[in-house]
């Protein structure tokens, strides 16, 4: 009988989903800290934490079911979004130090995620 869950390249993409939700909060928190004591800023700050505890429960959920040392290297993918974003939001340098960096996270978030003696394991 087959298992029933998600697929790990599935559960991989939901912590990849999870990264962004936290790198949005980490943007979030950027905007109420340039905006601090000003009124908004308590909302841009709530709002920051409220998306860190969406993510982490979802991602408490996908450990829970699935093997942590195959999902968590996704999640350094989290310095990569903020970088961007950083970019994007905040007009910061993205200089080719930063790229040879993004480039180790996507490296080793590949090694380390295959590392499993599952493939093509389910989770759930």
């Amino acid at each position: 009988m087959a298992k029933k869950g998600l697929p790990i390249l599935a559960a991989m993409g939901v912590v990849v989903l999870c990264t962004l939700v936290t790198s949005s909060g980490k943007v979030l928190w950027k905007f109420g800290a340039n905006n601090w004591p000003l009124f908004p800023a308590i909302y841009q700050v709530l709002g920051g934490f409220i998306l860190h505890a969406i993510a982490a429960a979802v991602l408490i959920y996908l450990f829970k079911k699935g093997e942590v040392s195959i999902l968590f290297p996704v999640f350094a993918t989290n310095y990569i979004w903020v970088n961007v974003f950083a970019y994007v939001f905040f007009h910061e340098s993205f200089t080719m130090l930063k790229w040879a960096g993004i480039a180790c996270i996507i490296a080793g978030s590949i090694i380390l995620s295959r590392g499993s003696h599952k493939h093509g394991a389910v989770v759930g």
